[in-house]
Parts: C-alpha cells; structure tokens; sequence
C-alpha cells in the first residue's frame, strides 16, 4: 500500500472514519489531508508525522480517517513495515482457508487453544500453507493467534433430496385458468 496525497479529498469524503468524527476533528484532519498534496510514501508513521506537523497530532480516529484518505492500493509499493519490523496484514486482503487437520477423538473443550498450539496441528496448517497458499501469493502468512477450530457440516449435500419442477405444460394451463378466473371476476365487477 502506498500514502499519497493525490486525490485524497474525494477519499477523505467516502471514508467511514471521517464521517464519524467531530466537527473540530473534521476540520483539523480535512486541512491535514488539502496540505499534504505531494505526499508520497509507504509508510503510514510518515503520513501521521506530516499530517501533524501541519495540524497538530490528530487522535486516533482523526488518524484512522487520515490514513484511509491517504491510503492507496498499489501492488508495486514495497509492503508497509508495522511495528517491530514486521509487513503489516491489508485489512482488504485477508482471507481464511478450510484447512484439514490431522484425526483426533472429538472431545468437548471449552478452550481448543493448547490444541492449536500442538506440534501436529501446526504443522499441518503450516504445510497446507506451503502447499496450496503461498504458490499463489507468495507474501501470505498466517496469524496464530485468529485460528479457530470449527467442523462444516454441508446440510444440503447431506440431507436435500432434488424434486424436479412440475412440467411446464402444467404450469402453463394452471397459469392460464387463473388468468381466465381473474377476467371472469373483472367482468362481474364491471357489468
């Protein structure tokens, strides 16, 4: 993602984060965004710190809607760095895969998360990662922390059982009685 000062007024006015915001914060972080017209950067501690230096620090919601006016897509920038060095995720780009885990008894667990943690359930994540994610986008990786256990349970392919449509020719006589009823029912009303 890219910061760019270019076009961000017309961004400014669809971000969500700025309609929320107060007046005064309005104000503040609309002559924030009509002075940075020549940003141009990767990182969004450099949009926050111009933007500040114009205005004052705005709060985090005046920066929130900052940085949605500012942000940009452009899959040539170099990934924006987050705290401690690491890429941080594009909220827009996150995805989540149905990964098939190794067998194991099912047992009630109010908290499956010394499950995840296990040495096999990782690594099968990790390989199925490798496997069928990362030759697609290679920049991907996964969050620990937001794996969830569930189990699907197709119901339709279980339990449907296909009836197929009357034939046509039988919807359209039955269309056709109607249609004579209704007219008989109007020239009742009429005469």
């Amino acid at each position: 993602m890219r910061y760019t000062g270019e076009g961000a007024p017309e961004r400014l006015d669809a971000s969500k984060a700025f309609a929320k915001l107060a007046d005064a914060e309005r104000e503040k972080v609309a002559g924030a965004v009509a002075s940075l017209a020549g940003l141009s950067t990767t990182d969004p501690r450099e949009a926050v710190v111009a933007a500040a230096e114009v205005n004052g620090k705005p709060s985090k919601a005046g920066e929130k809607a900052l940085l949605e006016a500012l942000a940009v897509r452009d899959p040539d920038a170099s990934p924006v760095a987050g705290t401690g060095g690491a890429s941080e995720p594009d909220p827009e780009l996150r995805d989540q895969e149905n990964v098939p885990l190794p067998p194991r008894p099912v047992t009630f667990e109010p908290d499956p998360s010394e499950r995840l943690a296990s040495e096999p359930y990782r690594r099968a994540v990790e390989q199925y990662v490798e496997a069928d994610v990362l030759p697609y986008a290679p920049d991907s990786w996964v969050d620990h922390g937001k794996t969830k256990i569930g189990y699907e349970i197709p119901l339709t392919r279980h339990f449907y059982k296909y009836v197929p449509p009357r034939p046509l020719e039988e919807i359209d006589a039955e269309i056709r009685a109607l249609e004579a009823e209704i007219q008989e029912l109007v020239g009742e009303v009429t005469t």
